[in-house]
C-alpha cells in the first residue's frame, strides 16, 4: 500500500514543470521547518516553564515548612516550659492529695493560670492543663481539665503505650471559653512526669493551634491554578489543606496515603485522573508530611499559550514567506525554460543568438557559458575550413622533419670519410663521435631509455667536449651493474654535465679542470642517481628558484628546472631533483625502479 501510494506521488510530481516542483518542495520544506521550530520551542518553553515553576514551588515550599514549622515549635517550646514550671509541679501535686494549706494551692493555682493564659496567642488558642479529680479547680476554667477523663481517651492510651514525647492531632472542634462556640482546632498533647520518679504519669498538657491558620499557610502555598498543597499525619489524617474539598476527594480514593513517606523532590504521580509534579518533605517533631502537587497542565499551560501567541503573530510572516518561495520558483523556473529552449534551438541548428547572463548567480555563469560555448562552435566552424586548407602542408612538413635527421647522419659520415682520405684522423674522429652522439639523442623516437644508454650517451657528450677543452674533463662512473638494465627518461644526464661543464669551471684559466662522477643506488623501491663535481658550485638562489619553479628561460637555472618538472610530471611528486654543495655540487635524481622492455 505504501509503495503504491509513493509511486502515484513520483508520478504526480514527476510530472509538473520545474516552477511548480520548486513551489511544492520549498513551502514542504518551510512548513516543515516552521513545524520543528515550532516544536523546539514549545519543548524549550514548557522545560523553562517546569524549571520556573518547580523553583516558585519550592520556595513557596520552603516557606509555607518555615511558617507550619514556627507555629510547631512554638507548641513545643510552650509545652516544654509547662513541663519543667515548679508551680505546675506544685499545683499537680495538690491535685493527688488534700492540700495542707489552700493559700498556697491557690496561688499555684493562680500563677499556672496567668502563665497559662500569657501564652495563649493568635496562633495558640488554647492551653488545658489536666489535673486530678481531687484537684479544686479541676473544670473551673477553661485552661483546666480532668486527667482522669483523659486517661479514659484513645490519644492518651496511645500517647503512653507508643511512647513518644508528643502526640498530634487532627484538626477537631474545641469549645471557646464563653462555651458558646467551636473552634477548629489541631492539638499537641505532652505528658508530664514526676520530677521525683520518671516512670510516674501525674499529668499532661494539651496546647492548641487554630486549624484555620494552618489552612492559611497551604493556600498561601498555591503558585498557579490548580496546586494542591496538604499536611498529611501517618495516620492518613489531613492536618491542613489548600483546597480541603479537593484534597478530601483524593484522600477517599486512598490515593494520597500512598505518596506518604515517599519523601518526593519533583517526581511524576497520578491521583485520580491528573498527573502531578510531587514535592514533599517531613516537618520536624511531628509525623507530619507537608506536600505540593503541581498540575503538568500548568505547566503546558504556559507553553501552549506562548506557542498560540507566536503562531498568531507569524501567520503574516507564514504568508510572506510563502509569497517569496512562489516568487524565487516563478524566476527560477522561467531562466530555466528559457535556456532549455534555446538549448532546443541550437540542437535544430540555430547556432545564432544568445541567452541572458543576469543576475549573476549559477544560472547566469550557465548562461554565460552557454554563449561562449556558441561563440567557440562558431569559431570551430570558422576554423575547420581553413585547418583543411592547411592539412597539405602540415602533410610535407611532417616529412620534410623525417628526412632531417638522416641528412644530418649522411652529412656526418661523408665528412668522416672524407677526412680519412685527407689523413684528419681526429676529425674522422670527432664526426664519428657526433654521429654516435645524436643517434643516441634520438634515441630511435623512444622517450625513456636503459640507465646504460643514458651513460653512454654521456660518455659521449664528454668525450666531444674534451676536444674543445683539451681533455681537462674527467668523467668517473660508479653505477652498479644491477642498475643498469632499468629504465629512466632520456636527457636527465646530460644536461646536469652540461650545466657543470659550463658553469662549474673557469675555462679562461689553461690549468683549470673538473671531476664529474656519476653515483647510483637503491633507496627502497627508488633508485638514487647522484652526479658529483668539484667544480666552484651552485648559490642557494639559483637552487631555490629551481625547486621553487620561479626559472625561466633567462636564468642560469632554467636547464635544471626544466629537468626538475619533467621528472615531476613523468614520476610524481616525490621524484625529482635535490641539492647539497660542499667542495661543489651534488645532484641528486630520484626515479622509481622501473624495468620496460627497451630495444
Amino acid at each position: 500500500m505504501i509503495a503504491g501510494i509513493w509511486r502515484r506521488f513520483r508520478t504526480w510530481y514527476e510530472g509538473m514543470d520545474l516552477q511548480r516542483k520548486l513551489m511544492t518542495l520549498f513551502s514542504v520544506v518551510f512548513l516543515l521547518l516552521l513545524l520543528l521550530f515550532g516544536a523546539i520551542m514549545f519543548s524549550t518553553l514548557v522545560k523553562n516553564s517546569r524549571a520556573q515553576l518547580l523553583y516558585s514551588a519550592r520556595q513557596s515550599q520552603q516557606q509555607a515548612m518555615a511558617f507550619l514549622s514556627n507555629k510547631v515549635n512554638l507548641a513545643v517550646y510552650v509545652s516544654d516550659v509547662i513541663y519543667y514550671d515548679l508551680s505546675v509541679h506544685r499545683l499537680v501535686l495538690a491535685s493527688t492529695s488534700q492540700p495542707d494549706d489552700l493559700g498556697n494551692e491557690y496561688r499555684d493555682f493562680y500563677t499556672v493560670w496567668t502563665n497559662l493564659k500569657n501564652f495563649q496567642s493568635d496562633t495558640i488558642s488554647n492551653i488545658r492543663l489536666y489535673l486530678e479529680n481531687g484537684s479544686t479547680y479541676v473544670d473551673q476554667e477553661w485552661n483546666f481539665g480532668s486527667f482522669e477523663a483523659l486517661k479514659e481517651t484513645d490519644a492518651y492510651q496511645e500517647l503512653v503505650s507508643s511512647e513518644k514525647t508528643y502526640l498530634w492531632s487532627a484538626p477537631w472542634l474545641q469549645a471557646t471559653s464563653s462555651r458558646s462556640d467551636y473552634n477548629r482546632v489541631v492539638s499537641v498533647l505532652r505528658l508530664i512526669r514526676s520530677l521525683n520518679d520518671y516512670n510516674d504519669i501525674v499529668s499532661a498538657v494539651q496546647i492548641s493551634l487554630e486549624a484555620d491558620q494552618l489552612d492559611a499557610i497551604m493556600h498561601n502555598a498555591g503558585i498557579a491554578d490548580g496546586v494542591v498543597t496538604y499536611v498529611l499525619n501517618a495516620k492518613g489524617e489531613v492536618i491542613a489543606a489548600s483546597d480541603p474539598d479537593t484534597v478530601g476527594g483524593y484522600l477517599q480514593t486512598g490515593a494520597l496515603r500512598t505518596l506518604y513517606g515517599q519523601d518526593m523532590d519533583a517526581g511524576r504521580v497520578t491521583v485520580g485522573k491528573e498527573s502531578y509534579i510531587c514535592l514533599s518533605s517531613t516537618v520536624s517533631q511531628t509525623d507530619w508530611e507537608l506536600t505540593m502537587l503541581i498540575p503538568l497542565s500548568a505547566v503546558y499551560a504556559s507553553g501552549f499559550s506562548a506557542v498560540k501567541t507566536i503562531l498568531l503573530c507569524g501567520i503574516p510572516i507564514i504568508l510572506c514567506g510563502l509569497c517569496l518561495i512562489w516568487l524565487l520558483s516563478r524566476s527560477f523556473g522561467q531562466r530555466v525554460a528559457a535556456l532549455a529552449t534555446r538549448m532546443e534551438s541550437v540542437q535544430e541548428g540555430d547556432l545564432n543568438g544568445t541567452v541572458t547572463e543576469t543576475p549573476p548567480d549559477e544560472l547566469g555563469r550557465l548562461g554565460r557559458t552557454f554563449n561562449y560555448m556558441l561563440g567557440e562552435i562558431r569559431n570551430l566552424m570558422r576554423q575547420q575550413y581553413e585547418s583543411g586548407k592547411l592539412l597539405k602542408q602540415s602533410e610535407l612538413k611532417i616529412l620534410q622533419a623525417q628526412i632531417n635527421p638522416h641528412f644530418l647522419y649522411n652529412t656526418l659520415d661523408l665528412i668522416n670519410w672524407k677526412a680519412l682520405d685527407c689523413g684528419a684522423d681526429d676529425i674522422a674522429e670527432l664526426t664519428q663521435t657526433m654521429g654516435k652522439y645524436y643517434r643516441r639523442s634520438l634515441s630511435k623516437g623512444q622517450d625513456f631509455v636503459k640507465i646504460q644508454s643514458e651513460l653512454e650517451h654521456l660518455t659521449l657528450y664528454v668525450r666531444i667536449q674534451n676536444y674543445r677543452f683539451d681533455g681537462r674533463i674527467q668523467l668517473i662512473s660508479d653505477v652498479p651493474d644491477s642498475l643498469l638494465e632499468l629504465e629512466m627518461m632520456k636527457l636527465v644526464l646530460q644536461p646536469l654535465v652540461e650545466n657543470a661543464v659550463l658553469h662549474g669551471v673557469d675555462w679562461e684559466n689553461d690549468s683549470s679542470r673538473i671531476q664529474i662522477h656519476i653515483a647510483g643506488r637503491m633507496d627502497g623501491s627508488d633508485v638514487v642517481l647522484e652526479v658529483t663535481d668539484d667544480g666552484i658550485g651552485i648559490d642557494e638562489d639559483t637552487i631555490r628558484a629551481v625547486l621553487s619553479d620561479q626559472a625561466d628561460d633567462r636564468t642560469v637555472g632554467y636547464g635544471l628546472r626544466n629537468i626538475h618538472l619533467r621528472l615531476k610530471l613523468c614520476y610524481g611528486e616525490a621524484y625529482g631533483l635535490s641539492f647539497s654543495c660542499v667542495n661543489g655540487t651534488c645532484v641528486r635524481i630520484r626515479i622509481p625502479a622501473e624495468r620496460r622492455s627497451i630495444v
